[in-house]
């Protein structure tokens, strides 16, 4: 019932490291926006846990206020 494909893109080697990667940051940027990029090629191959990329519903249902 489940059918999944691996892919590999890009390649960040610690001992040969772009100036552009240098830091958390920018690397943690890198790797999300390889991620984000196969994930929007193919949305269904990807394990929705959270709604990160996913688009947002046409109309939302407004939950009631709780009062306090």
């Amino acid at each position: 019932p489940f059918h999944f494909e691996v892919a590999f893109r890009g390649l960040v080697d610690p001992k040969n490291l772009d100036e552009s990667l240098a830091g958390v940051k920018p690397l943690t940027q890198w790797y999300n926006s390889v991620l984000e990029q196969l994930i929007r090629e193919t949305p269904d191959q990807y394990w929705w846990l959270h709604r990160r990329w996913r688009e947002p519903p046409k109309k939302r249902r407004q939950r009631p206020a709780v009062a306090a």
